[in-house]
């Protein structure tokens, strides 16, 4: 069933995949998977078959597969030692970049390289904006991304063991927050991925202690003698630090502004890139999912087809390319 009925949603949602959180889960997912040449194919797979599923089963009118761009962003200006801790991004996986690129584009999917900013910061910019008039179902399992969750904004994770479909009252069910808080949980807590200090002495059992008396940074701050002395020992020398983590944690609402909803426009599938593509890097049991699709496609309704353009590259800049 699609997620369109399970949600009993009444128009077509947006959906905005995370794409670079699944290039990432795939590569490391099969270190082992190569073309007979040695040419690494395991990230390349993977996504392929998520973009081919989603494809099948969800038939989207509109949808975005959003990509990391190279290089610094803000947050580096407002702490230069973010994401310090991270290692070089794999060669085996920068190979794979261009060919997975090619893919998005040629399943006639729409792909947004977002510069200066993360593709997290496009995704919640545009599901803030697009929600106002449409569902919104943001592709992805990225903890950072809950804090996009509202009434008209849902998070799907279709790789996950459980295909997590979370929702803003299903997310205040099982954490007691909102996804208001989330950023001030984030920042107390901290982020060793991202090398987010947060305060020592705080994990999400002590944040959400504090949470229930102080909703936010600013209450902390503000009412601080609430707290048990205790909570207050842990905090008392990261009240203004607190707030600089907030600020690496809060995704950005004012980035990727020049896209507009028709940009996400699915088009059919360009048999003969996909073909192409499935014999360069020997996708033989993908190809036949590829021609499967195109047969499906072929025989939709007149009214569900495309214009028959390929999916379209786009980088902050506003650059587009076939």
């Amino acid at each position: 069933m699609s997620l369109k009925k399970r949600l009993d949603l009444a128009t077509e949602p947006v959906f905005l995949m995370d794409g670079s959180a699944f290039i990432y889960r795939g590569f490391f997912a099969n270190r082992n998977m190569q073309r007979s040449d040695g040419f690494p194919t395991n990230a390349l797979v993977v996504v392929t078959r998520v973009l081919l599923r989603i494809l099948r089963e969800e038939r989207p009118r509109y949808f975005l597969f959003v990509k990391d761009g190279k290089g610094k962003n803000f947050r580096h200006d407002i702490f230069p030692l973010y994401k310090a801790n991270r290692d070089a991004t794999p060669e085996d996986l920068l190979r794979q970049m261009p060919p997975i690129e090619r893919m998005v584009t040629a399943l006639g999917m729409n792909l947004e390289i977002s510069d200066h900013c993360e593709a997290d910061d496009c995704i919640a910019s545009l599901a803030a904006r697009f929600s106002q008039e449409r569902p919104v179902v943001i592709v992805g399992g990225d903890k950072d991304l809950r804090q996009c969750l509202a009434p008209n904004v849902y998070m799907w994770d279709p790789a996950s063991k459980d295909e997590k479909l979370l929702t803003a009252s299903r997310f205040t069910e099982e954490s007691g927050l909102t996804p208001a808080q989330w950023p001030d949980v984030q920042a107390l807590v901290g982020d060793t991925s991202d090398n987010i200090p947060g305060v020592p002495g705080i994990g999400p059992k002590t944040a959400a202690k504090i949470f229930e008396i102080c909703p936010s940074l600013e209450d902390i701050r503000d009412h601080f003698v609430l707290l048990p002395p205790k909570l207050q020992d842990k905090l008392r020398d990261h009240l203004d630090e607190m707030f600089t983590w907030r600020k690496l944690t809060t995704l950005s609402l004012d980035v990727c502004t020049s896209l507009e909803l028709d940009d996400l426009l699915v088009r059919p599938i360009d048999a003969a890139r996909c073909a192409a593509l499935a014999e360069e890097f020997e996708l033989h049991a993908l190809r036949r999912e590829m021609a499967s699709l195109e047969r499906m496609q072929l025989s939709a309704p007149a009214d569900s087809q495309r214009d028959g353009r390929a999916g379209r590259t786009r980088n902050e800049a506003g650059d587009l390319s076939p």
